[in-house]
């Protein structure tokens, strides 16, 4: 273990092993590396104690003498530590630096994973700073780092949260990358369970399924507790009581809110305690309780103090102002909706620019401030309306009914209904009527009724009356189903909560009881191997004090009377416990009772008011467990064990406990009866010994049978011929060897008999031959009884059948290796012979292959009947997969859908193993390809295979089962229910493309790209204004055709930041062309891609492009596409309408191209067509283009509308051009694409102006 290897996260069970594992003794060396472990995974779960471990860390460091790259790395993690401290304690910037610090030296020792988690904890702190583009950013940073370092958990969970983020701008694609990422059928950590949790429900949030979003907030509160991530815990946490309160039940919105709050103030974290604070406040205020809202709203103002400016401070000043209105302090809410407009950007948060003026409206009217409330009121409904917001348009026009109706005004303008509080309610009830799914609210449709009323409009009162009854009855439905909806999600958390956490403890429980099971028996063999009492007594204290919870060890033994129980050992608190005899015959006495009762009793916390015999001079104990120690039917006594703790012996103990005491009283019979062996010996000689021995013998429920020096057998007990089926009759005078299986050979009894007569004992595990020939495991004790003279004169065999043990450590094996589902070996032990089939074929240099199985469509098999019957046909896939294979092959079922076939000794060469593999390949397509008979239902299914060969290459497990699956994605492309082999070029292109995209990434950061220009002029040969064209400066390939890298900007996603980037370039150009004389006339166009365009962010950011650089809006030409124009033509059109009216003007690019509807687009608010060069190029070559180049001229002309080609290269092109009406023109005639600097030459060259006039 290094600093370096550490991992991201670890669940809770892992950091209990991983402490529990820890070495009793240690170097310094190794106890620093445990200190730092021990600080990064407490980070978050105790920060006071992961600070005192950074602090003792430190004090090592400075008295170790360790490699220097060694202890850089160390102290950077340990920098890692506390800024993660810092950031939960508020102290951004004291977080930042020591994050930085950290990654710097990460950095220079080439540590990208150690970089990596510096660069996560960024992101973290940007996003309490409200900046989401910098988290972006660290984000994709902290993936390129993980990238780097080959962590598949780290770049698992980096991806996940990273669509979370952008779950909350681009729900759509952040949905597809999910499916792509991470589909819902595979395995992952917790850690990255809880970031795939959470993006479906921010996913699941803002496409209005609430109950969606719960379900998968509360898993990923429990997952992110698991794994250490607590703040993560607490937002998640918050999250579901918000989306409780939405469905309306309250109760449990603030019961999640109070839980938050509890863990957040259990580690003192201000921030996340004021967050907390803000969410119990809000539900509290729904709920009537006014004065604990406003408490807790001001105990969250003052902990959030440093979060000022972030979207959950100016949300607490919205609360505070709602607040204060509800509870009518008027002039303290204008106070906070003042604070609450003054935090906000307007361009970047309207909707909350709007909430805050209609809350000051309400505020300065009930104030009596009327003009001023007016124009609040005024700018919201405007800014509302520009936004599109009905919903706050339809309350700000019932704050200007308010007003009307409490204060005696003039009628407002254009008034046609009876009152003037009636034609703003009116207005508002038209708006309601025109949004889609919207349900007009009783409150609106009840205010309506009493204006008709007031105007006694009666019958209008009425009709309005019957309207809100409706309405309200509506709601009510509404909000039972939510409430039902609320009901059906706690139950099914709960269910599945505690299905999960009984799943957990089962896998606890069988890697407890595996580990339990060969620990007990070691001890078995231990002592059953002793024949002295003493040394069996003290063992098993030592066993027990290791094991159990236990003050007080006491072991009774019956005495010869069988009616007292007498003290044979015992120890309490390190102290020899008081001698006693207890009658068995005691009533007050646990132990007389379970001597009486032959059974175990367990005193979980003993009552003061029973009458319990307490032994004199002992101490009080408040568990108790007791034990008979039986042989058979035979009781030798009592075991008993005592704590100080209560409850302290659960199931598991009493387990350890039973089997402790089955193993003691074995041993002290087995020492019992050979002391009376021993007694016996020195006693008589010859047969008298014999029999003797043989009667002491035959006390024991033990198999027991004595042979004589030669290997006769001479004697059996009952037990020994239940055990083994044979009658004593029948095997008299034989030789015990009739009992051998067939498992052993010769040299086996051979080196057995030598350890017999040197040591005069033999014991172990052995398999032996009932009388029916059924082979079946004993434990197996041989022991030589000798004589004075030291000749053996007779062989005592002591068998204990441990078949029931044998049965229960191959189950626990079972669930180690093999899927219980399909009983197919499962990933982990395909592992292990994957890597033993690639030691084998390096040693015989035979090839081998690896076959990647994808069931096609299995998921829309599982959406529409069931995981029960998507159950029963996996378990099906696994019988037939079995059935199609080879001696010695492996089929493992890896989990969901995925299955696994390792095919060894295929051949030596390459041909002939693939052909072996493909005969197989088709074998199991044909074979899965059958149909199934699935609950009397008949279904089909097909496989998609993919085939990779291996001939001990330099390759890993891994990367076998890596090139599997994308042989298997390559067979699901072509078209699913194929097969398709590996190729090394799959892997090329898919390296390519990762290697493409990270240059693309750290491009956009390193400042590779570069606008070029191309000038535009006029019909007069004046240049009017120009095209920016991206361009790619990379470092190593030169410059990039933007051919190669927009497509894959656009795949990914990074046509957003590029995009931006282009746009406020192109701003900062027009801005200097704008301080120039000769050239502040010229227009500037850019392009915009089909998905910028769509995001919901685009018009805020051309607008904020325009403001910050001080650009004229009308200099700016934003040149779209057709494509662009395919879906959802009212949004795209309201979009341009917004931009329009700031003066940017549009163009439609490449017309022509695509499938442009004449219907709409006289709708679209264009200033000019752009004919593509594709048609410019060929118009005296191809008629076709010729009459579609003059349709596009002539179009533009009917609809006013300017009209420039692209690609004009020649003076024949460009006089055609002119004459057929066109008037502005771009091409290599008038200049080539170039920087900046050297547009500005030819501009100022009056060689330009007169190129057209001239020709």
């Amino acid at each position: 273990m290094n600093a370096s290897s550490l991992n991201l996260f670890l669940t809770d069970e892992d950091v209990a092993a991983f402490e529990a594992g820890l070495p009793p003794t240690q170097s310094a060396e190794e106890h620093l590396l445990i200190v730092i472990a021990m600080a990064w995974h407490l980070r978050q779960r105790d920060c006071a104690r992961a600070q005192e471990l950074a602090d003792e860390a430190e004090t090592l460091l400075r008295t170790l003498k360790i490699d220097k790259r060694q202890a850089n790395c160390h102290r950077a993690r340990i920098h890692l530590v506390r800024a993660e401290i810092k950031s939960l304690h508020a102290d951004l910037d004291g977080a930042e630096r020591q994050a930085n610090a950290a990654i710097t030296v990460f950095d220079a020792h080439g540590d990208r994973n150690g970089a990596g988690d510096g660069r996560w904890l960024l992101a973290s702190i940007w996003h309490d700073r409200g900046d989401r583009g910098q988290v972006e950013v660290c984000l994709q940073q902290t993936l390129d780092d993980y990238l780097a370092g080959s962590d598949r958990l780290r770049i698992e969970a980096v991806r996940a949260r990273s669509l979370a983020h952008i779950a909350f701008s681009e729900e759509g694609p952040a949905a597809a990358s999910l499916a792509q990422f991470f589909p819902d059928n595979a395995q992952y950590h917790d850690s990255v369970l809880t970031w795939i949790a959470n993006a479906h429900a921010n996913i699941a949030a803002l496409t209005g399924d609430p109950g969606g979003a719960i379900k998968y907030d509360l898993q990923a509160h429990h997952t992110a507790r698991n794994t250490g991530q607590i703040r993560q815990a607490l937002n998640c946490a918050v999250n579901a009581a918000e989306g409780f309160a939405t469905l309306g039940d309250l109760d449990t919105a603030l019961e999640w809110a109070e839980n938050a709050l509890s863990l957040a103030r259990a580690n003192h974290w201000p921030a996340s305690i004021g967050i907390c604070l803000m969410q119990s406040a809000d539900v509290l205020r729904l709920l009537g309780r006014y004065e604990e809202a406003s408490a807790f709203l001001k105990e969250a103002l003052t902990g959030m103090e440093t979060m000022e400016g972030s979207r959950a401070h100016q949300n607490l000043l919205g609360i505070l102002g709602q607040l204060a209105l509800d509870t009518g302090d008027n002039a303290a809410a204008l106070d906070w909706f003042g604070r609450f407009e003054g935090s906000l950007d307007g361009l970047r948060d309207p909707d909350l620019l709007i909430e805050s003026r209609r809350g000051a409206a309400t505020a300065l009217l009930r104030l009596g401030k009327l003009d001023e409330a007016d124009a609040k009121a005024q700018a919201a409904f405007e800014l509302a309306r520009e936004k599109g917001n009905a919903e706050e348009q339809i309350k700000t026009l019932q704050v200007f009914a308010e007003m009307y109706r409490d204060h005696s005004l003039p009628p407002p303008p254009g008034m046609t209904a009876p009152s003037a509080p009636l034609h703003y309610l009116h207005q508002a009830l038209q708006i309601a009527e025109t949004v889609s799914g919207y349900t007009v609210p009783a409150e609106l449709l009840n205010q309506v009724a009493n204006e008709y009323a007031a105007c006694g409009d009666f019958r209008s009162a009425y009709e309005m009356g019957l309207a809100t009854t409706a309405a309200r009855n509506k709601t009510r439905v509404a909000e039972a189903q939510q409430r039902a909806l609320a009901m059906q999600i706690r139950h099914e958390m709960d269910q599945a909560r505690a299905e999960t956490e009984q799943h957990i403890r089962l896998a606890a429980t069988l890697q407890e009881t595996n580990a339990t099971l060969e620990t007990l028996g070691l001890i078995g063999r231990e002592l059953t191997a002793s024949l002295d009492a003493e040394a069996v007594l003290t063992a098993l204290h030592r066993h027990v004090d290791r094991l159990l919870d236990s003050i007080t060890f006491v072991i009774y033994l019956l005495d010869e009377s069988g009616r007292t129980l007498r003290l044979a050992f015992g120890i309490e608190a390190g102290q020899p416990y008081p001698y006693l005899g207890i009658p068995i015959s005691t009533p007050t006495s646990y132990v007389a009772r379970c001597a009486r009762e032959r059974r175990e009793i367990v005193v979980d916390e003993l009552d003061e008011a029973k009458e319990i015999q307490m032994t004199p001079g002992t101490l009080q104990t408040l568990s108790m467990l007791f034990a008979p120690l039986e042989v058979g039917k035979r009781l030798l006594g009592v075991m008993t064990i005592q704590s100080q703790r209560a409850h302290a012996y659960g199931e598991r103990e009493c387990s350890i406990f039973r089997t402790l005491c089955a193993y003691g009283a074995i041993a002290l019979d087995n020492a019992a009866a050979y002391s009376a062996v021993e007694a016996a010996r020195r006693k008589a000689a010859g047969q008298e010994q014999e029999l003797r021995i043989a009667a002491i013998a035959f006390e024991s429920q033990e198999g027991m049978m004595i042979a004589d020096a030669d290997f006769r057998i001479l004697r059996v007990n009952s037990a020994f011929t239940r055990i083994t089926g044979a009658p004593a009759e029948e095997v008299m005078d034989k030789d015990p060897a009739i009992f051998r299986s067939d498992r052993y050979d010769e040299a086996f009894y051979e080196a057995m008999g030598k350890v017999l007569k040197a040591e005069g004992t033999w014991k172990g595990e052995f398999w032996a031959r009932r009388a029916d020939g059924e082979v079946f495991p004993v434990w197996l004790s041989i022991t030589a009884v000798r004589s004075d003279a030291g000749n053996t004169s007779h062989y005592v065999y002591s068998i204990i059948d441990i078949t029931e043990r044998k049965l229960a450590e191959d189950e626990i094996r079972n669930l180690a290796f093999y899927d219980p589902l399909t009983k197919l070996p499962n990933r982990r032990l395909l592992n292990e012979r994957l890597r033993h089939a690639l030691a084998t074929s390096v040693r015989n240099a035979n090839e081998g292959a690896l076959l990647f199985i994808d069931l096609d469509n299995f998921k829309k098999l599982n959406d529409t009947r069931g995981h029960e019957i998507g159950d029963f046909l996996l378990e099906e896939v696994g019988r037939r997969l079995s059935t199609c294979l080879r001696q010695g092959d492996t089929a493992a079922r890896l989990g969901g859908d995925e299955f696994v076939v390792l095919l060894e000794a295929l051949g030596t060469h390459a041909l002939e193993a693939a052909d072996g593999a493909e005969t197989v390949a088709k074998k199991i397509q044909d074979t899965l390809t059958q149909p199934y008979l699935l609950q009397g239902k008949e279904h089909h299914s097909t496989p998609s295979i993919g085939v990779c060969l291996f001939k001990g290459q330099d390759v890993t497990a891994d990367d076998l089962l890596k090139q599997a699956d994308l042989a298997m994605y390559q067979a699901k492309a072509a078209g699913r229910n194929t097969i398709r082999f590996f190729d090394p070029e799959m892997q090329e292109a898919v390296s390519a493309h990762a290697a493409m995209e990270a240059d693309l990434r750290r491009a956009l950061l390193g400042e590779q790209f570069v606008l070029h220009y191309q000038i535009q002029v006029d019909s007069s040969g004046g240049v009017v204004g120009a095209e920016a064209l991206v361009r790619w400066r990379h470092p190593e390939r030169g410059m990039v055709s933007p051919a190669a890298f927009i497509p894959l900007a656009e795949e990914t996603g990074l046509i957003l930041p590029l995009g931006e980037w282009v746009l406020d370039t192109a701003c900062k150009q027009l801005k200097q062309w704008a301080q120039q004389a000769e050239t502040r006339h010229l227009s500037l166009a850019v392009n915009i891609s089909a998905r910028q365009f769509h995001d919901t962010n685009f018009v805020s950011q051309v607008l904020a492009a325009l403001e910050r650089n001080g650009v004229d809006p009308r200099k700016l030409k934003l040149e779209l596409t057709e494509s662009l124009l395919l879906k959802d033509v009212d949004a795209i059109i309201a979009k341009m309408k917004i931009l329009m009216n700031r003066g940017v003007r549009f163009s439609l690019d490449d017309f022509g191209t695509g499938y442009s509807s004449l219907s709409y687009l006289k709708q679209l608010p264009l200033e000019q067509l752009k004919i593509d060069q594709s048609f410019v190029r060929d118009i005296f070559v191809d008629a076709n283009d010729l009459a579609i180049v003059r349709a596009i001229v002539t179009l533009g002309r009917s609809l006013g509308l300017a009209v420039i080609a692209e690609g004009v290269e020649t003076e024949e092109q460009r006089a055609f051009l002119e004459a057929s009406g066109c008037n502005t023109f771009q091409g290599y005639l008038f200049g080539k694409p170039c920087p900046a600097d050297q547009l500005k030459l030819r501009v100022e060259e009056p060689v330009v102006r007169d190129l057209v006039r001239n020709a």
